[in-house]
């Protein structure tokens, strides 16, 4: 998953011409430990000015960030705490963000808010949780069917279940053009089964307020026990979990007259200081 994630990364600096990012300012929003990522971007584009970043998790570790990473406190679903950063970024890159947002559009029109004419966007994002269905699932065939837990509450109903054509046709109405839209079945096996529970642990923190803490172990055994049920093991007898996500790619267009009426400035004099790039890119992540 990991790997999937990085290839992702890889994938959006070929398809959006990234390699001559120099004294750029990323932004990045992730929910839970982004750190690894935050180093490979880093990796990826080393001459890069700086990561700023944003975690959708409160309990997040900031300490033992890298020198070129700072906090940025604001909501990526909300416009109005952007003001600032108005067509100010030329990449957006966003990774498991929108299956957690309550309003797949809001977050979408604040991408469109922080584009430049003519920027670009690539997001990656699960459009079938085999967290959800599994879940839904226990709510509605069990005894916890009469507690205090909201599938809404916990797993939003707008993007999730949404399709490839339902994304294509949401992005054009906000004003994007899509370069590419694809679908891509995925099953990751886990050899270790520690590393399988520790995976769908992860999720059920959310889960938990609404539980007794007395019966917080047995509901947590029934979520294992029906998640096991619902992707069942490979031919190799490993725990599987199963997912789809889209990758999709977008474009602000810029206004024909944009490129027409105003030819391009001249170079800058040489200059033996170094200049900043005209372009920036901002990352918005997710979940890990």
């Amino acid at each position: 998953e990991i790997e999937d994630k990085k290839e992702f990364l890889r994938n959006a600096g070929r398809r959006l011409d990234l390699k001559g990012l120099v004294d750029e300012e990323i932004l990045y929003t992730f929910c839970g430990n982004g750190r690894k990522y935050i180093l490979f971007i880093l990796q990826l584009y080393p001459k890069i000015g700086k990561v700023y970043f944003t975690n959708l998790m409160d309990s997040f570790n900031v300490e033992h960030i890298p020198r070129k990473a700072e906090l940025l406190t604001a909501d990526l679903q909300d416009i109005s705490k952007l003001s600032a950063h108005k067509e100010y970024f030329t990449h957006i890159v966003s990774i498991d963000c929108f299956n957690w947002y309550r309003n797949a559009r809001n977050g979408f029109n604040v991408i469109h808010h922080l584009l430049r004419l003519g920027g670009t966007a690539a997001i990656l994002m699960t459009i079938n949780s085999p967290f959800e269905d599994c879940f839904k699932d226990l709510i509605e065939n069990s005894a916890w069917k009469h507690t205090d837990l909201n599938q809404e509450s916990v797993f939003p109903k707008f993007p999730i279940r949404l399709s490839r054509n339902d994304y294509k046709e949401l992005v054009k109405d906000i004003g994007f053009a899509v370069v590419e839209c694809e679908e891509y079945y995925r099953i990751f096996e886990f050899e270790s089964l520690l590393d399988f529970y520790e995976k769908c642990m992860s999720f059920i923190s959310p889960l938990l307020t609404y539980i007794p803490k007395d019966q917080q172990p047995i509901f947590e055994n029934d979520y294992l026990d029906n998640f096991k049920r619902l992707h069942g093991v490979s031919y190799r007898g490993y725990q599987r979990i199963k997912t789809k996500t889209l990758s999709l790619f977008i474009r602000k267009p810029a206004p024909l007259s944009a490129t027409k009426s105003s030819p391009p400035p001249p170079p800058p004099p040489p200059s033996s200081s170094s200049t900043s790039s005209p372009y920036s890119f901002s990352y918005l992540g997710g979940r890990f």
